[in-house]
């Protein structure tokens, strides 16, 4: 097969170097092209654990304020202190443009051909944003992929609650889990902007939300489990404000 497909496109009639057209014509720019999206994915990966050190560090006070002082629009204000730092890390970005499958919170270079696809969430149980707020999230940006025809996607997800937050997966890169599902790869980044009041050896026990391969490959097809669909009060927290804290035509 490869020594007619080359065939067609050289001139050259030897088997050896017949197999040299093919390797020039079609595996070097392959390989190229996934060398470069593996470096891209690394650098930008690279920001992001910049950026939640900076905000766990040294404005966790500041951002849980930011959000608790408004939680109808507060995912939007952090999501938009998260598009901010990225603006000053050099990365171009388009904020909110509109994908078939809602409205995406941010892709980067977007007039480039391979634009950056994130999203931004709350994790707050108590606020009806925990484990299928969270598969959502997921299943949007999983679609923004496909959308856009990117292989990587980027949930950041600020916890603004004491409940801690595990994701059950088999990968992880530079500490950070993710999952690839159907050939789209989805990291999965948590900001924990909770003040605690006690160091982490005093907290005792901490209620944990495990979400996992399962969940999410579930709901990346869009078939939620029974037990997964918010409770009242989710549905009560989905409301308040001015809804901006998702997408608003997704779904």
């Amino acid at each position: 097969m490869e020594l007619k497909v080359a065939r067609n496109i050289s001139s050259v009639r030897g088997a050896d170097e017949v197999f040299e057209a093919f390797r020039i014509a079609f595996v070097d720019p392959l390989y190229e092209y996934l060398d470069e999206q593996i470096d891209d994915q690394r650098a930008i990966l690279s920001v992001l654990r910049r950026y939640k050190h900076k905000c766990e560090s040294f404005q966790r006070e500041h951002l849980f304020k930011l959000w608790s002082d408004d939680t109808g629009r507060g995912e939007k204000s952090l999501a938009f202190h998260l598009y901010e730092y990225l603006h000053d890390q050099g990365i171009n970005l388009t904020i909110e443009p509109y994908s078939e499958s809602g409205m995406v919170d941010m892709v980067a270079a977007q007039g480039t051909e391979d634009p950056l696809v994130a999203d931004a969430k709350i994790f707050n149980p108590a606020k009806g944003k925990g484990k299928p707020y969270i598969c959502h999230g997921f299943h949007q940006i999983y679609s923004y992929t496909l959308d856009y025809n990117e292989p990587f996607g980027y949930l950041v997800i600020f916890k603004t609650s004491p409940d801690d937050l595990k994701f059950a997966v088999e990968g992880q890169e530079q500490s950070v889990p993710f999952l690839t599902h159907n050939h789209k790869t989805i990291f999965l980044l948590t900001i924990d902007v909770y003040p605690h009041t006690e160091s982490a050896s005093k907290r005792g026990y901490l209620k944990s939300v495990e979400i996992t391969k399962e969940d999410l490959v579930r709901a990346a097809e869009d078939k939620p489990a029974s037990n997964s669909d918010p409770d009242p009060a989710s549905k009560a927290a989905d409301a308040e404000g001015d809804g901006s804290d998702s997408p608003p035509s997704a779904g």
